[in-house]
């Protein structure tokens, strides 16, 4: 942890900080720990979780948000159903025509200011 303190004081606080991370390298304790450094998550997750649209009140999973080629979707709501391990978010999920599977991304940046790039 002394890592992030460090680090959170040399960035100066107007800077708007965007830590991107890979699959295999999201939890819900660092998704948390970048936002109280008041910098913005953008983690690639596995498809293997839930995600429940804000006003659906019903968990979907992740795959199911862009389940073929030419699908994709983005919204805010909570990922991960799991007591103590949902995070409010906003989830980006494309699947673009000619690539071999679906991307998954949360951020705590809301719809309207992020989105998964078409090429």
């Amino acid at each position: 942890m002394v890592a992030y303190v460090e680090i959170g004081k040399s960035i100066p606080r107007d800077f708007l900080v965007i830590v991107m991370t890979d699959r295999g390298l999201y939890s819900s304790k660092l998704f948390r720990r970048i936002k109280k450094l008041k910098w913005h998550p953008f983690m690639r997750i596995n498809v293997s979780g839930t995600f429940c649209p804000e006003g659906s009140g019903v968990f979907k999973p992740i795959k199911s948000f862009a389940e073929q080629p030419g699908m994709s979707w983005q919204g805010a709501g909570v990922a991960f159903k799991s007591k103590g391990k949902g995070v409010a978010c906003t989830l980006l999920a494309l699947w673009e025509e000619g690539q071999k599977e679906a991307w998954f991304i949360l951020t705590d940046l809301p719809p309207s200011s992020s989105s998964i790039c078409r090429g």
